[in-house]
């Protein structure tokens, strides 16, 4: 019966830390995003009427705003 009760602490242990570090995953992974997000155009403006389908030209619609 001990040992039962020892493998079965073992998996909650287990799936606890799972849980723990999955967690952090994804809180960490939403802040990324979101800071990503909000400085994605602090720098550049985009002219998104002149991007074109798989063209190599798109990089001028890229206006830097320190200029």
């Amino acid at each position: 019966m001990q040992a039962l009760i020892n493998i079965l602490n073992s998996l909650v242990g287990f799936l606890l830390a799972v849980l723990i570090v999955v967690g952090a995953a994804v809180v960490t992974g939403y802040n990324a995003i979101r800071v990503q997000k909000d400085t994605a155009t602090t720098f550049y403006q985009i002219d998104a009427s002149s991007l074109n389908k798989n063209d190599s030209a798109n990089h001028d619609a890229f206006k830097s705003l320190s200029k």
